[in-house]
């Protein structure tokens, strides 16, 4: 139980020196989809959808941000293949 303490004080430690300020707004939920990944995963994919990107992504945004992602591409679901852009044939 203290390692899991001790990474999800880490990760609400990058999650504090975000600047990205549409990253800086989701946070909580890109942490929870850390922290608890089953039940959180969509949630947060869902808030990275309706992003509106507007600033650079500064590395410790994509610290928090590919995880998520990449726990999406492989979730064996349609819809969550679907909101991380997989076969979105409108995009180059």
């Amino acid at each position: 139980m203290q390692v899991r303490e001790a990474a999800g004080a880490a990760l609400e430690s990058v999650g504090s020196v975000i600047r990205n300020p549409e990253i800086a707004e989701i946070v909580p939920v890109l942490l929870a989809a850390l922290k608890e990944p089953a039940s959180a995963t969509d949630a947060a994919l869902s808030a990275l959808a309706h992003c509106q990107f507007e600033h650079c992504v500064d590395p410790p945004s994509l610290s928090l941000i590919v995880p998520v992602l990449h726990r999406g591409l492989r979730a064996p679901s349609a819809q969550a293949k679907r909101r991380t852009g997989e076969g979105d044939m409108s995009r180059p």
